[in-house]
């Protein structure tokens, strides 16, 4: 079994992302759209998956959660949702 060096090795980590990917395009959808609200707690719920995870693997159990504001495995999957979402900014 080979060693999971970075989060994104993780499949949990893997399939939480395609579950970004497939709510965002979900709430493009008419219906979907025009409710602003539960668009935009859904795609912040779905994002919040693949925070929790990168975070979680930092982590490993050996700092607090609060520690880890701001750190760049909680900013990465930020970024790469921004990314999957056709957003045009650079990395």
């Amino acid at each position: 079994m080979a060693k999971i060096e970075r989060f994104e090795d993780l499949q949990v980590w893997q399939k939480a992302r395609e579950s970004v990917k497939l709510v965002y395009q979900i709430s493009l959808k008419e219906k979907f759209d025009k409710d602003f609200s539960l668009k935009d707690q859904a795609n912040r719920s779905a994002g919040s998956i693949t925070d929790n995870i990168a975070e979680g693997f930092e982590r490993d159990g050996k700092q607090k959660s609060t520690e880890l504001r701001g750190s760049k495995y909680v900013k990465e999957p930020q970024a790469d949702y921004g990314v999957q979402s056709n957003y045009n900014f650079e990395l």
